[in-house]
């Protein structure tokens, strides 16, 4: 699906995962959602490095596409974590390492420009509305790129600079979306749009547009680059056109794919009169097509079902070597390669997601282990989510993932009836090898959730359209228990005769939420719950805490210390309803008070929606924001590994894994607590490829995020930069706009001659002073020095009395043997530890 003009992007406050000095992306679930399945999803792009064809980026997932890198020709694939990306990538000729895109990076959204290949992102929208849904990057000029803004009209923006500014061509552009726009490749005054309705064509830069009498939109436009007369439009139902003479007329080239919805075209670089075609199935079957003369298309067999195709790519360096993306399904997919022109293919989906999960489960005995369903599969990992395995298929809709916290064994699902008959409830006794149902006596037709008591497993409760069910013996009947909508329920811990079940209220008066005593036979209202307009979301009781129950709802999340008799609000730190809708929630198996909630945001219509995850370490006392996000559409589930340092979440493009560690951050290290907590709190996400670097020197661009975001959250961003303040920080340096920000704060006025030093050492006596300016603000002037405190700080010493203000606020103890070392360089470790202990992250 490509992006559509006039649909805005929905501009959600998440935590972007930036790094250090906006250092390279975590690997996979270290300290930012990632996902590497368990299934592809539908991938709408693929684009091949032209000059290392090994390093591939392909965009995955039906809602909020998800940008994926491999480095080993598509052998595997690794998520670019916490971004989302919804137009086409465009790759900049004049240098491989520069794309561009358009989509959202934590708060901001619009124009995102890399300069190494995909790895970062930058924010390259000055200049630009909101809104940009699609780009077009002129050959002939790599500098200038266009931008179509939604609106009816719509209106173009053009940069000349690389996106560094944009300016407003035209404020009239007669189509209200577009699929596709295209730059002639040897004149970038020429572009050819899709229009919805005919090909649209402009001669002057996209100030004015004239159709082109093709009758027909275009899912994709093509220029022949060596003849650019040559245009191509990829057609929904319709085929492929051609037209030889710059859009005066088209001719059919479409014989085999007459009626086809083309949704990617590919000229091969090397033979003009050869085209790949990826065709989604719809009054014609759908799959690869390949022409050799332009003009009569044949289906091209990769040994599976692409019945789906959704989009194709070619070696720029070897034609011979073509990438296919597609599947069964408009929804589940996969990415094919052929080494020699479509002879022969092989699937290349290891790593790539972006498909359904319904939901995921924690193995309570295995440290790294999980189960997760897709829809009739079943899915298992050993290895904290790096990797996933099938390990049984139902053949039926699989709706919910429920394990017994006393038995890995033990596992529940829910599931479609066959034949249009309700939804039950299956059993695995074999750790999810085999499954049967269990459910008679449940006369349900949606089921919502399903609950357990953890100390009398045999006790679970399933909440449905229909009502509330229970069972004792394990599933082997189910009784009504409640009647009504119920949204949600769950079981006391310790007590299986005490029930909680969410009812949804939609009227001024009303109670969501009972509590039944003695096993669901009578049912009373907790006090507490505010009257009427009330949804259940989410019941949880956790299995070590068993004196507090929260509630998640449409008004908010609500918490109680006496087993459900009462509820207060428990909100602080979230952002107030209905900007938030919480959806669910974890306990830490391992750490009473420790929780997880999984959150949309409420707002607008949106192409893409994205949910955030809040972590509380005192019972919901308070909340603060994981960085990373999470693609957010229908039933989502969110649980913790049994060692509390995995988290995992189910949602509509795979199953997401949270990594409590970096590969270089043994648990015995000194310092992993404070790296933890920087990570945790978003102050960090590491060095890259799973590392955190905690040797390496600190620099003063480093120092910039770590303090911004120590303060503020992982969700903060700064104003963008200007360029200005400092003459060593341009715009589009990195962290530019954090270090304007010290500066504009009065954190700091830069290194000395208008510069700011961004990549030099940080030394401790510098820290100290940022340290404290941070905290109390840019007047803040500590007490005089006594020169008392450590042996090589004398009261006359640069920053003294910085530096003994820290060592009285239990900052610091020193470097050892009574000294500070103030001239010694910051490693990135100890500037972890520093900011968390300044800001009492925990």
């Amino acid at each position: 699906m490509r992006p559509r003009v006039g649909i805005p992007f929905r501009r959600i406050a998440l935590a972007a995962a930036l790094l250090a000095g906006y250092a390279e992306f975590a690997h996979a679930g270290n300290y930012s959602w990632t996902t590497s399945g368990p299934q592809p999803g539908y991938v709408f792009q693929i684009l091949i490095k032209s000059d290392a064809p090994s390093r591939l980026v392909a965009a995955s997932g039906y809602y909020g596409s998800m940008i994926f890198q491999s480095l080993d020709g598509g052998h595997s694939w690794a998520q670019t974590p916490g971004s989302s990306f919804r137009g086409t990538l465009l790759s900049d000729p004049s240098d491989a390492n520069v794309l561009y895109t358009v989509g959202s990076f934590g708060s901001a959204s619009g124009v995102f420009k890399s300069l190494d290949w995909g790895a970062n992102w930058m924010l390259a929208n000055a200049g630009l509305p909101a809104g940009p849904l699609i780009l077009a990057l002129a050959r002939s000029r790599p500098q200038t790129l266009y931008a179509i803004v939604g609106g009816s009209p719509g209106s173009v923006y053009r940069t000349d600079d690389g996106a560094a500014s944009w300016t407003l061509v035209a404020s009239t552009f007669p189509s209200f979306y577009v699929n596709d726009v295209q730059v002639d490749p040897s004149d970038a005054s020429i572009l050819y749009a899709d229009g919805m309705t005919d090909v649209l064509k402009s001669v002057d830069g996209g100030a004015t547009w004239q159709g082109t009498a093709l009758g027909l939109g275009a899912a994709r436009l093509v220029i022949d680059r060596a003849d650019p007369s040559r245009v191509f439009a990829a057609t929904f139902g319709s085929g492929v056109f051609l037209s030889a003479n710059a859009g005066a007329s088209w001719m059919p080239a479409n014989v085999g794919i007459e009626t086809a919805n083309v949704r990617d075209l590919a000229l091969d670089p090397a033979d003009p009169q050869r085209l790949w075609a990826a065709v989604q199935a719809s009054q014609s079957p759908g799959g690869i097509f390949v022409t050799t003369n332009a003009h009569d298309w044949a289906p091209v067999d990769l040994g599976t079902d692409l019945s789906n195709a959704t989009t194709v790519a070619i070696d720029p360096s070897d034609s011979s070597r073509v990438l296919a993306g597609g599947g069964p399904s408009v929804l589940l997919g996969g990415i094919f390669e052929s080494a020699d022109g479509g002879a022969h293919w092989t699937s290349r989906s290891a790593g790539v997601s972006g498909y359904f999960a319904q939901g995921v489960a924690a193995d309570p005995t295995h440290a790294r282990g999980a189960l997760g369903i897709s829809f009739a599969k079943v899915f298992r990992t050993d290895d904290s989510a790096a990797s996933w395995t099938q390990i049984a298929d139902t053949g039926l809709g699989l709706v919910n993932l429920l394990g017994d916290p006393t038995d890995a064994d033990t596992l529940y699902a829910g599931y479609v009836i066959p034949g249009g008959l309700g939804e039950g409830v299956l059993k695995s006794a074999d750790g999810g090898l085999s499954w049967n149902p269990f459910d008679d006596g449940l006369a349900i037709h949606t089921l919502n959730r399903l609950a357990i008591c953890p100390s009398t497993p045999t006790r679970l409760l399933a909440a449905s359209f229909e009502g509330l069910f229970g069972t004792t013996n394990g599933g082997g009947h189910w009784d009504p228990l409640l009647p009504g909508y119920v949204p949600s329920a769950a079981v006391d811990p310790n007590d299986p005769a005490i029930l909680y079940a969410g009812l949804q209220i939609t009227t001024p008066t009303g109670t969501g939420l009972l509590r039944s005593p003695d096993g669901g036979t009578t049912w009373d209202p907790p006090t507490g719950i505010p009257d009427g307009y009330f949804h259940a979301n989410d019941i949880l009781a956790p299995a070590n805490d068993p004196t507090r129950v929260y509630v998640l709802s449409s008004t908010g999340v609500f918490r109680s210390v006496d087993r459900g008799l009462s509820f207060a609000p428990a909100g602080t730190g979230l952002p107030p309803p209905p900007t938030i809708v919480p959806i669910r929630a974890a306990a830490d198996p391992t750490a009473p008070g420790v929780l997880y909630l999984l959150a949309g945001l409420s707002g607008a219509a949106q192409d893409a929606v994205f949910g955030n995850v809040f972590r509380s370490t005192n019972g919901a006392g308070s909340w603060t924001q994981l960085p990373g996000s999470l693609p957010l559409f229908g039933s989502l589930e969110i649980t913790v590994g049994s060692t509390g340092r995995t988290l995992y979440a189910s949602t509509i493009s795979g199953i997401f894994q949270f990594e409590r560690s970096f590969l270089d951050v043994p648990d015995d290290d000194l310092f992993w607590s404070r790296i933890d907590a920087a990570a945790m709190n978003g102050v960090t996400a590491g060095c890259g490829g799973g590392s955190f670097c905690p040797s390496d020197a600190e620099t003063r661009a480093a120092i910039a995020v770590f303090l911004l975001r120590g303060k503020n959250g992982a969700a903060y961003l700064p104003p963008p930069a200007t360029g200005t303040v400092f003459g060593d920080v341009p715009l589009g340096s990195p962290a530019a706009d954090f270090i304007e920000e010290l500066f504009r704060e009065g954190i700091t006025a830069g290194c000395g001659g208008g510069d700011y030093c961004p990549g030099s050492p940080l030394s401790r006596a510098e820290a100290s002073v940022l340290l404290l300016k941070m905290e109390h603000g840019g007047d803040y002037v500590p007490p005089p020095a006594t020169g008392t405190v450590f042996g090589d700080v004398p009261t006359d010493a640069f920053a003294a009395a910085w530096i003994e203000q820290l060592a009285l606020e239990g900052v610091t103890a020193g470097c050892g043997g009574g000294n500070f070392c103030p001239d010694g360089t910051v490693t990135r470790a100890e500037a972890a530890a520093f900011v968390v202990l300044i800001f009492g992250l925990s």
